[in-house]
Formats: C-alpha cells, structure tokens, sequence
C-alpha cells in the first residue's frame, strides 16, 4: 500500500520536519540515558516570550504540535493544534509556562495551576505558588504563607494541608514537616520518622538531616536518616550541610569534616573554616594565627592540592577552568589545579577565568584581560570607570571605552571595530544587540554592530518580549525590534502593572488618566481613570474622581465607579463602602443581601 499524504502549507510541512527530528532526537536520548533536570519551577524565569510561542524544548517533547497562542486582545493565553488548526484551549490564562512531563504551569488572576497537554485543567489556579513543576507525577503548591498542598497527575489532593514544609521530594513521595517537633511522612500519610525532633529537612541524594535539642533545649545536633527512618549517622554534628559536588561538608566536636552520597564520614579536618565544594574543590581556611587567616583548596578526597598559605581576601576565587585567584603580599595571582603559579601576583583584582579570560585590575584604575598563560591579551590601560568599562557582551564581545571611542575585541583580544557614540550598551540578549547614544538620542546596533533601530529616541525600553517602549518629542509609543512603529507615540509614561512586564500589561498615562495597554499598544482598559489596581479574580479596582469601581481585563467597567471605598473582589464578593453604608456587591455590582 501506498500512504499519500496532501502537505499542503510550508507551516505544516516545517512542523512535520520537526516532529520527525524530535523522534529521532528521541530515539537517540533514550539510547544515551536519560537527563532529568532537577531545577524548580520559577516563574520569574520563564516567560512568554511571543504572540504565539514556537514549540519550545519541554513543549515539543511532550507534544510537538501544541502551541501556546495569545489572544488578538492580547490578554489571555490558548493552546492550538498546529496540524489541525484547531483551537484545543480557549484564551483563558494570563500565562502558560512550558510543558514538564506532559503539564503545564497556568496563572490566572495572579493565581496558579495546572494544565496537561490536551488543554485539560488538572488543577485550578487557585494557589499562590508552585514549589516545584511536576515531576513524578507530582506537584505541590503554596496556599498564601506557608501552608503547601501535595497532588498527584489527576489533580488529587494527596494528603491535608501540610504547614511549616521543610522538604518535599516528589520521586521518593517524601515530606518533612511540623511546627514545634518535625518528622518525615509519605504519601500515604504514614509517618516515616516520627515527630520528635526540633528540625527535619531532606536532601535529593536520599537523606533526612533531623536534631535533637540538648539538655539546654537551644543546641540542636544533627543526625542522617535514610528515607525509610533508618538511622545512618548518630546526633553528634552541630552542622550538616547540603551535598555539592557529591560531598557533604559536617561538623562535629568542632572540626569540619565531609560525607559522601552514602553518608560514610571521609575525614576530618584541623581548618577554620570548608567553603562548599565548586566543581570537585573546596576553598579552606586556616584557623587564626597572630589575627592573620590563611587559604587553600582541597580535593573531594582531602589532598590539599593548594597549599593553605595565601592571604583571605575577598576576591580568592575557587577553581574555574583550572585556574583559581590567590593573594599574596597583597596582590592576586592564579595557581593551577597542580598549586603551580601560572599568573603572577601583580594584580591589584581579578575575575574568575569565563571562556579562556580573565578581567584583571592594575592599580585599581586600570582594567584589561588575560588569558590561561597569564598573557595580556588586552593591554590593561582602559580606565576602570567605577569598574564598568571594558565589559563583557552576549558572550561574544569585550567592548571598552578609551579616548573617548569605544574599542570592540574579540576573546582572542583582537580589535574587531570601533565605534564613536557617547554611550554603548547591552539592550537585548535574545537578539544581541547593543543600546548606543549621541547628541542626547539613542537606537540600537544589531550583532554585526550596524544600524539596527535608527538613533532618533529620547529612551528605549524593552517592555515585553519584541516590543520596545520608545520616547519621542517627549511621548512614548510602541516600536519591534526592528523600529517598526507598532502605536502611535499619544502616552505621557509608561510602567509596569502587575508582576512587571511579565504578563504583557503596563499602565499609561495621557492628559493626567491612567490606561492599560497591551503587547499591541492597544487600550484594553482606556486612559480615563485616576488609578488602576491590580486584578483579582478578573476584575481589577478603578478609580475616578475619588470614587471607584471595578473592570475587566477586556476596559469593560463592570461595576461603575461610585463607591467611596472598594476591597478587591474575592472571586464571590468585595466590601464596598457608599455614603457611610458598607455592604457586600457581588462581581456584577449587585448587593448581595446577607440573612442571619
């Protein structure tokens, strides 16, 4: 049999490509082992970046064909079947972040839950924050201060409200908690480690760190449990910290000491002071001697590989790239992973080696860099400029200003260009393209450091993702990233509303009013008000000549402006105060009539 199949857009025919390399992709992880990221959730990490989002990583491994797609008001999120067409999710959140495990965080009215790929909501957005995404068919969520709900992938609650969570490991089903004794429960609300102790948290490696308050009651010493309650380590550490670099630093009669991932104690040792192990290394600190505190670097094992006989300054950095700053008579220098000097101490500062360099200082007034040899590969003559100049961008470029033209390198150190503006800066690190200013107006060079948006603004602002907040003839207006003019240049500010420019909001101000536009520069909410509140179960405060009422996000004011005092609305009601009398209204402005 012959399968035909009718291709008929390039749209289709690029998604289609793109679902066969996310299966070969696929094919090819699984073969390799698999790579699961442990890092949580963080909204203000992860936005929205597109009027529809192209399929993102967690998207297309989930389902390749789904997209996140804004409404032509701009104010509420969809999910589309990009084969299809079809319209899977209705505009209905104000954000939704990208796909984990077949689920997607949403937020709507500053609240938050949970979708899965089909658009179905899982979980309602009633909470205040997610403490992780979903991983192992897990999730949890804070509800106000403190108090934290546990559900599983069909959004069932799996246990009552947990207060004072201290650890939560989702793909052990474990949770440490309590309020003036802590234990360890699972998800089946069977107590693990009993409820006893003054503290309990967990670790990811497979531990619960708990203590015991001595016969003060205040000193507290640890103990390690497995995550069955088995005891591993007595209480006799002061301190347990968390595991870097598969090591744990303890302290106990003390002495620092370290664990490993078993939770076999390794060694001991006489220093002052271990800081966290940084890729297998770990800065040490010799205990006092005459008020002077000497610095080393030890190994995993505890062979002191830098010896413990350089000066404590603030700027001894750890081993990156193989290198790592010492001081000594008062100068920086930097020794390899062998203790052997490589770069002199002759330098008044340093950086941390990133790419091969290191920006170094001479005299505090002068700056330039060196590479792995300790050459000088950018002569340290550029003024230091309260520390700013000769800076890094997009990790790409070192651009310092000297005789007032700015000089343009490459890591190597070799001098791409130069560019004559007052000012040079970084403005957009997704297109990587520099701000610059003459003659009191400004506009942006593109990576190959041309003309990009012409220098004609008072100011450049990014807003939201591809829309700039310019200023011209002192109004502002909304231009892409290409200058192309997206509104008219009618407001007198512009701010963020609302979680900053996150949720594709700002307020405006024209002829004293305050509005709310959208990513299109469109009012959604019009510049009539004296003051915009922000929203609460969809209807936002307003207020108008003293008095106030509420809107909607499509600029419907849904309850007129007329009351002398207004509480935000609770998604059944909001206390309203007119002519001395406070009643409730519900979301519609009518009273509701209380019965005792």
């Amino acid at each position: 049999m012959i399968l035909q199949i009718n291709i008929q857009s390039k749209l289709t025919r690029s998604l289609l490509l793109l679902y066969v390399l996310s299966c070969l992709f696929t094919a090819c992880t699984n073969i390799s082992g698999k790579n699961e990221s442990n890092t949580a959730f963080d909204p203000s990490t992860q936005p929205i970046s597109e009027k529809i989002i192209e399929a993102q990583k967690g998207v297309a491994l989930n389902n390749p064909f789904v997209i996140a797609e804004q409404d032509p008001d701009g104010v509420f999120w969809g999910l589309r079947e990009t084969l299809s067409s079809k319209l899977i999710l209705g505009y209905t959140y104000q954000n939704i972040w990208e796909f984990r495990d077949g689920f997607a965080i949403v937020q709507l009215n500053g609240k938050f839950g949970l979708i899965d790929k089909t658009g179905k909501e899982i979980i309602e957005p009633a909470y205040s924050y997610p403490k992780t995404g979903m991983k192992c068919g897990f999730i949890a969520f804070e509800i106000g201060y403190g108090p934290t709900l546990i559900f599983d992938s069909t959004g069932k609650s799996l246990m009552p409200m947990v207060y004072g969570m201290t650890g939560f490991l989702p793909c052990e089903e474990r949770v440490t908690y309590g309020h003036y004794k802590y234990g360890m429960l699972n998800f089946n609300r069977d107590t693990i480690l009993p409820f006893k102790f003054k503290s309990a948290y967990l670790f990811p490696e497979g531990f619960c760190a708990a203590s015991l308050a001595d016969q003060t009651g205040y000193n507290s010493l640890y103990g390690l449990y497995d995550l069955d309650g088995n005891q591993i380590l007595p209480h006799v550490f002061e301190y347990v910290d968390g595991f870097y670099s598969g090591r744990a630093i303890v302290k106990k009669n003390g002495k620092y000491g370290i664990i490993d991932e078993t939770g076999k104690e390794l060694f001991y040792t006489n220093y002052g002071r271990i800081d966290r192990f940084y890729n297998d290394y770990a800065i040490v600190y010799t205990k006092p001697e005459n008020g002077e505190i000497k610095v080393g670097i030890i190994d995993k094992n505890g062979h002191e590989v830098v010896p413990a006989i350089y000066q404590w300054f603030e700027r001894v950095y750890n081993f990156s790239e193989g290198m790592a700053a010492m001081a000594q008579n008062n100068k920086y220098g930097f020794v390899d992973t062998s203790g052997t000097v490589v770069v002199p101490f002759k330098y008044d500062r340093v950086e941390s080696f990133i790419s091969g360099i290191a920006k170094v200082w001479v005299g505090w007034r002068y700056v330039g860099y060196i590479n792995r040899k300790g050459e000088e590969i950018i002569s340290p003559d550029f003024e230091a400029r309260d520390q700013a100049n000769l800076r890094r961008y997009h990790n790409k470029y070192i651009i310092g200003l000297k005789d007032s033209i700015y000089h343009v390198f490459d890591y190597s150190g070799k001098e791409i260009t130069s560019l004559n503006y007052e000012r040079v800066g970084e403005f957009d690190t997704n297109d990587k393209s520099f701000l610059v200013s003459t003659n009191g107006k400004c506009g942006t060079l593109d990576s190959n450091f041309q003309v990009k948006i012409p220098i004609e603004y008072e100011s450049l602002e990014i807003i939201f993702p591809d829309r700039i907040a310019a200023g011209k003839n002192n109004k502002i207006g909304i231009i892409d990233r290409e200058g192309k003019v997206i509104s008219s240049f009618i407001f007198d500010w512009i701010a963020p509303f609302q979680d900053g420019y996150k949720n594709g909001l700002a307020l405006v101000g024209t002829a004293g009013k305050t509005g709310l536009i959208n990513g299109y520069g469109n009012l959604i909410i019009p510049a009539e008000y004296d003051e915009i509140g922000e929203f609460s179960n969809g209807l936002a405060i307003v207020r108008k000549n003293d008095k106030y009422g509420f809107a909607n996000p499509k600029g419907r004011e849904i309850v007129p402006t007329i009351y002398d005092k207004i509480e935000p609305f609770n998604g059944f009601s909001a206390e309203v105060t007119l002519k001395g009398e406070t009643y409730l209204i519900d979301g519609s402005g009518h009273r509701i009539i209380e019965e005792y």
